[in-house]
């Protein structure tokens, strides 16, 4: 099965700083504990995302944040 690249440089960037900085605040405990499963849930989400370029709700929404290759 194949996934086509539905997410955006910019997009790929912004996700893996926000999913790393939700990391941060988890690992010194500033989170309560169902909020710290959730924060790991979620910053894992968008750390994968990142990093395959594939983003699910966004093929369900139809949404693509690629640049469009322009023909020449």
């Amino acid at each position: 099965m194949t996934f086509n690249k539905n997410v955006g440089s910019f997009d790929q960037k912004a996700r893996l700083i926000i999913g790393i900085l939700l990391i941060i605040p988890n690992v010194m405990g500033y989170f309560s504990q169902p909020l710290s499963y959730g924060a790991w849930a979620f910053s894992a989400i968008l750390i994968v995302t990142a990093w395959v370029g594939f983003c699910p709700i966004y093929s369900l929404l139809g949404i693509n944040s690629c640049s469009r290759q322009l023909n020449k």
